[in-house]
């Protein structure tokens, strides 16, 4: 899977460039990018017209998404060890994803809180991830489909990758790769 990723970044970057000369770089956005790219393009990207800063960019960003994983599994001890089912653990991951924020409601469960008062710690930590939204909408243009998805994984994590890179190309490769890696090493 990570392969596939990597292959679809560079074609990205390969068919951005080669759109750029008839002016409609900023064509290709999130989800959108499947549809758009052909096989031949992933080939063709593969195959040499890969851009060694993005390939850096992967990296950087594969590496970040795996190692929270370790984050991941002493989530999951913490949410059982509170009392919280496997299963209950998994959808929380699933759809409260934001780390502290889970954290925090665990530890309050864990202590002998209030369901209330877990999910009030948890949603203000959460709101950050709002002002996060906010900085990243203008270079997350798409559909809402896309738009959906981009909010569940506007993270720290996928914020600051973004936020590091010169220009929007990498900028759009690293906050999907990161957010995604995350996704799937957190889940």
């Amino acid at each position: 899977m990570l392969e596939h990723a990597h292959r679809l970044a560079l074609a990205l970057d390969h068919r951005l460039h080669r759109q750029s000369l008839i002016g409609q770089r900023d064509h290709f956005t999130g989800l959108d990018l499947a549809d758009q790219l052909g096989a031949d393009d992933v080939e063709g990207a593969a195959l040499g017209g890969d851009d060694e800063a993005l390939g850096q960019v992967f990296a950087a960003c594969v590496t970040l998404g795996l190692a929270t994983g370790v984050f991941a599994v002493s989530f999951g001890v913490a949410s059982v060890g509170a009392g919280a089912s496997i299963a209950q653990t998994c959808v929380m991951s699933l759809l409260a994803f934001t780390g502290a924020s889970q954290f925090s409601a665990i530890s309050v469960i864990g202590a002998g809180g209030s369901s209330v008062s877990a999910f009030g710690g948890a949603a203000v930590l959460a709101a950050r991830n709002a002002v996060y939204g906010l900085a990243m909408a203008s270079h997350l243009e798409g559909r809402l489909a896309s738009r959906l998805v981009a909010a569940q994984l506007t993270i720290d994590e996928s914020t600051a990758m973004a936020a590091a890179q010169n220009d929007e190309i990498h900028r759009r490769a690293a906050f999907w790769i990161t957010g995604l890696t995350v996704y799937f090493a957190w889940n």
